[in-house]
């Protein structure tokens, strides 16, 4: 509405556009083998105006790069700013953005690094003056690095015999906050805290000490630590969450389906509480809310996300720009970066096709297709230059990607012009074609 006498372009205003499907003549499920139904196809229009509508619910991602031959990525990693490893079937690879503003991904010589083996798990921490390091664990030790325009390494623990060798690895947490390191279990459930240490001398001097210790009677599948709990999965079907940051809490054991076993844990703040979430090897993610107090597992809930292994994947909270109010917060460099008021994380879940799982308005976890290929791997980090940009690096279908995903879902809409009245049509799952009857001569078109 305006006031009277304004010109009629001024009196109106656009809030939002909808794509008009109508007149919708016929439609079909575009199912795929091993995947939850979320696109369907519409025969829309009439005349030359007549189209193939695909309609999508789901996450957006937009896409800024891409390089081909990653096919045998096991795994990636943040590593530094502006810094990712891969990890291969024998050797690891560090890429970085180049200096100038483009996304272009270029390898990085890294001096002391194991390159020469697969990388089991790579994390970025800070210590309580804000300097920033980089570790990287392989079978055979951990290095600790100091990331900047050169990869500095600074200390090398190794795992010695092969009765010790390294099979699992996550980022640890520890007291007070700033003395971060790594967990590394090896043969038998034996896990170990490791932690960077500075020399008080004249000359800086960094090692790698043991920090804490553990031992879980079982062979570790996968494991998670964050807010001062520690969260495995075992081989013989299990789950075991303890305190790492202080004494007096007995350890919680969880049994898991018989039917599968664990591939994948984090955990996530998600709906104003502490979650847990576990991915298993017949594509079903379990949940639980931690009890903070107790380390008790409750409201236990399962949704199937794939057919294949789930790997998941924390995300952090989306920036102000994509909406909700805004606060400051400063990284370590003293950057400023605006955060959503309240903001929470979001958990990427990884098997034939990615799931976001988000807290919904109603405090439940609501459960988003992404709307993108197959991800088979994932990392998030930060482009430590001047934008202070943060990006999802994913592996799909053999390439590696740089994209930036939205926080929420909304409705996608994809049109294929015909130029023609579309009447009927059908959809082929195996091959991924759509043929579509129509009024004029040219009766058939594929897309």
């Amino acid at each position: 509405t305006g006031r009277p006498g304004q010109v009629p372009s001024q009196a109106l205003k656009v809030e939002e556009t909808w794509t008009n499907l109508g007149p919708i003549t016929d439609f079909c499920i575009k199912a795929v083998p091993g995947e939850t139904p979320s696109e369907f196809l519409t025969c829309s229009g009439h005349g030359r105006s007549g189209s193939l509508r695909s309609v999508r619910m789901g996450v957006a991602v937009e896409e800024l790069c891409s390089v081909e031959g990653f096919g045998s990525v096991l795994d990636l990693f943040p590593f530094g700013r502006c810094g990712l490893l891969l990890s291969f079937p024998s050797c690891s690879r560090v890429l970085g953005l180049g200096e100038d503003e483009s996304e272009t991904l270029e390898e990085r010589s890294a001096p002391g690094l194991l390159l020469g083996e697969e990388t089991l798990h790579a994390c970025n921490c800070i210590d309580s003056q804000t300097t920033e390091y980089a570790f990287q664990v392989t079978r055979s030790g951990v290095v600790a690095a100091k990331v900047n325009s050169q990869i500095e390494v600074l200390a090398t623990w190794l795992a010695g015999s092969l009765s010790r060798r390294i099979q699992v690895a996550a980022r640890f947490d520890s007291s007070p906050p700033g003395t971060s390191g790594v967990l590394v279990a090896s043969n038998g459930g034996q896990l170990q805290a490791l932690q960077l240490l500075k020399s008080a001398g004249s000359v800086a001097s960094f090692k790698l000490e043991e920090q804490s210790s553990w031992q879980l009677g079982g062979e570790v599948a996968c494991m998670s630590q964050a807010e001062g709990f520690c969260a495995v999965g075992l081989w013989s079907k299990e789950l075991c969450i303890f305190r790492t940051v202080q004494s007096g809490m007995e350890e919680v054991r969880e049994k898991l389906p018989p039917e599968t076993l664990p591939r994948s844990i984090v955990f996530g703040r998600i709906a104003s509480r502490l979650q847990l979430f576990v991915g298993l090897g017949d594509g079903r993610v379990l949940s639980f809310v931690v009890d903070q107090a107790s380390g008790l597992l409750q409201g236990h809930r399962e949704v199937h996300v794939g057919s294949q292994p789930v790997k998941l994947l924390t995300l952090p909270p989306p920036a102000a720009d994509e909406g909700g109010d805004e606060a400051e917060a400063k990284d370590a460099g003293g950057d400023v970066m605006m955060r959503e008021a309240g903001a929470e994380q979001r958990v990427l879940a990884m098997s034939c096709h990615a799931t976001q799982i988000s807290g919904s308005s109603t405090g439940q976890l609501s459960y988003s297709a992404v709307c993108y290929p197959s991800v088979t791997n994932a990392a998030v980090f930060e482009d430590g230059r001047a934008s202070g940009q943060e990006y999802l690096a994913i592996v799909s279908e053999g390439r590696l990607v740089l994209v930036q995903m939205e926080a929420s879902k909304r409705t996608h809409i994809r049109t294929v012009n015909l130029g023609a009245s579309p009447t009927k049509m059908t959809y082929h799952a195996s091959t991924g074609l759509c043929a579509v009857a129509c009024h004029e001569p040219s009766t058939l078109h594929a897309a």
